[in-house]
């Protein structure tokens, strides 16, 4: 319904989650994690190269939360142990048209694993680079990757959507039109699993 869950802040009551999962139909992934259950790679029609340095990066079938309901999807598991872990989307900048869009969206959740510290937002930086200039943003400045709420057995995965405005990278000396790198960096917790189900470009 809302495109920016921050809207809402005025009208809900105060220490309330927000749980956001919009998704524009205009869009362009950048990787959907839907091609099979090998090893990540970037998807059609954009071209590049996936690098895990330090994460064990595994897509798998997953039963989470999207949409209000449980679906059964293929989704990226990313797990780290320590510093220097990090996943590298590498991009053909001439297959990825970023400045036609409005934001840079991921669908990430985390879970109950042992991990994730119990009932603690997970974290980590986001990077996106073009030519010569590299933008780093803290995920949890663009929506929190809450604890899943334990009712019987594991919990469910919720996964959130984080929408990081391209016009802010722009601000920040990034060119959309030469968008060549996104990198997740696990440097604001030592250790940690998150699910990725898609980075794209959308509005």
């Amino acid at each position: 319904m809302l495109r920016d869950h921050a809207v809402a802040v005025t009208w809900v009551p105060a220490g309330a989650d927000f749980v956001s999962q919009y998704q524009d139909p205009k869009r362009v992934f950048v990787q959907h994690n839907q091609e099979s259950l090998a090893a990540p790679e970037i998807s059609l029609p954009v071209q590049g190269t996936v690098a895990a340095d330090f994460v064990v990066a595994a897509r798998q079938l997953k039963d989470l939360v999207n949409a209000g309901s449980p679906q059964t999807t293929i989704t990226l598991r990313l797990e780290w142990s320590g510093p220097g872990a990090r996943l590298l989307l590498k991009v053909d900048p001439a297959t990825l048209p970023a400045q036609r869009y409005r934001a840079l969206s991921f669908r990430v959740g985390q879970s109950t694993e042992a991990k994730n510290a119990a009932n603690r937002d997970q974290d980590f930086t986001i990077e996106v680079s073009s030519g010569s200039r590299t933008a780093a943003i803290a995920a949890s400045t663009l929506h929190r990757l809450i604890y899943p709420d334990v009712v019987f057995g594991a919990g469910k995965i919720v996964m959130q959507t984080l929408r990081l405005p391209l016009k802010r990278l722009a601000e920040l000396g990034v060119d959309l039109t030469d968008l060549r790198s996104i990198a997740f960096v696990f440097d604001r917790r030592s250790t940690g699993v998150i699910y990725v189900g898609d980075a794209q470009v959308s509005n």
